[in-house]
Formats: C-alpha cells, sequence, structure tokens
C-alpha cells in the first residue's frame, strides 16, 4: 500500500479537499477508471483524468460495494465519522 500526494480538487459528493490518494495496488499514479473513496463522505468516486473525479454510478456503486477492500474501507471512513 503506497499513499501519493496528487494535486487538489474536491469531492464531488461534498466538497471536501482531496489531496492524496493511497493505492491498494502499488501502481505509480492513478488511472481513469480507477476508484477512490472520499474521507469526507465515503462517497465512491471514479478517476476520470487524475485528479479530476465523478461519482460512481448507481451500477457502479453496487458493483464496488460487494469488493472486500471498498467495503472494509467505506466502514472505516463511516466508523471514523461516528466517533466525531
Amino acid at each position: 500500500m503506497r499513499t501519493l500526494d496528487t494535486p487538489a480538487t474536491n469531492c464531488p459528493a461534498c466538497g471536501k479537499m482531496l489531496d492524496a490518494c493511497t493505492n491498494l495496488q502499488d501502481a505509480e499514479l492513478p488511472e481513469p477508471g480507477d476508484v477512490s473513496i472520499c474521507l469526507g463522505c465515503a462517497s465512491l468516486l471514479i478517476f476520470t483524468a487524475p485528479p479530476q473525479f465523478r461519482l460512481a454510478t448507481p451500477e457502479e456503486a453496487q458493483e464496488l460495494a460487494n469488493h472486500p477492500q471498498v467495503a472494509q474501507v467505506i466502514k472505516a471512513v463511516l466508523g471514523g465519522k461516528a466517533k466525531q
């Protein structure tokens, strides 16, 4: 797992500034189509032209929700929000 600095952009769902990403597969940089999860609201985001995102479509979100790593990160983000 590796955290990379990225040019700042905002989550299209909550507006949180996002300026880094953690790659679970050790790739150099995110590529169009890669998935991200907002640490502000746990929205599923899809890289378009990094560092730009779009919200995942309902179909993409449904498919991604079944991915164990995605579900684990969403649970951690939402759990952290509950403690604040």
